[in-house]
């Protein structure tokens, strides 16, 4: 009788779904939670004042006060209203681009349900490890990658990593082994979400190591370059400043020498400055 229990014992075991709250707990401290990487968020503050890093820029901030200086707020208000509509179209597109990583931490599941010690259980897909057995239906977003253990009649909208716009028909796995590229009917991936069907999958690659996991870090490490045409509008921002100052001094001097009064080239200075500098070579 007792050798008849311990059979029973032995088959429950291997045939029980998922795994057991420890082995979650050793492979949740191994391999970290199911999130994607967090980058290092730039204040939308610290952006608008990047926008008045250029030579550029500062010769007309630099105009500006002087201006002010003089008491000659006329001529400064319309640099100022220049300085600042240049500087929010450059914070714009920065602040679009920081949000974007933003947006897929938005797309992560927010819970899952899951096979723990043999019990079907909702916990926090920050919580889904690698070996976990999870559920899904319709409108349900996957919580981490995985293969399909079993399904009925399973799609799933995967335009956020494809781009298609088709939902992907899905089957289950047989004896594939390739559970790390994209667009395999027998996988499902973070982010997706079901549009119809159920299924029972099991997780392969959670946080950074899933396909959307990927996408994240690459996006967080891409540096965009300048273009041929930005470095060369770049040299020529720098040798205009040059010139422009030295000439603003050079007039300047001379028309002091030549006693004319100081304010008056001063401000022929200041013109000068802003002439100088064409409103294309501003940067945005």
């Amino acid at each position: 009788m007792l050798d008849i229990l311990e059979k029973k014992l032995t088959e429950n075991q291997t045939t029980r779904k998922g795994l057991t709250t420890a082995e979650a707990e050793k492979r949740l401290s191994t391999d970290g939670e199911n999130r994607l990487a967090k980058k290092k968020k730039t204040s939308a503050a610290k952006i608008f004042a990047g926008q008045f890093h250029d030579v550029m820029v500062m010769i007309l901030l630099v105009s500006v006060v002087i201006s002010v200086a003089l008491g000659q707020y006329a001529d400064a208000v319309p640099i100022v209203l220049i300085v600042i509509i240049n500087a929010a179209l450059g914070f714009i597109q920065e602040y679009r681009c920081e949000k974007t990583l933003e947006k897929l931490e938005n797309m992560t599941a927010p819970t899952a349900m899951v096979y723990r010690d043999g019990r079907l259980v909702k916990i926090p897909a920050s919580e889904v490890v690698a070996g976990d057995v999870f559920t899904l239906e319709a409108g349900d977003r996957v919580p981490c990658d995985g293969y399909i253990n079993s399904s009925r009649a399973l799609s799933c909208d995967e335009s956020a990593l494809t781009g298609e716009a088709v939902p992907a028909v899905k089957k289950c796995r047989t004896s594939e082994i390739d559970f790390t590229a994209l667009n395999k009917d027998y996988m499902v991936y973070m982010g997706t979400v079901v549009t119809k069907g159920v299924g029972e999958v099991t997780a392969v690659a959670t946080g950074e190591r899933s396909q959307m996991g990927r996408v994240s870090t690459m996006l967080d490490e891409i540096k965009e370059p300048e273009t041929p045409l930005q470095k060369k509008l770049g040299e020529l921002g720098r040798t205009l400043a040059i010139i422009c100052l030295a000439v603003c001094v050079i007039v300047f001097i001379a028309g002091v020498l030549r006693g004319e009064p100081v304010l008056n080239m001063a401000m022929t200075g200041i013109t000068i400055a802003i002439a100088a500098i064409p409103e294309a070579c501003l940067p945005r």
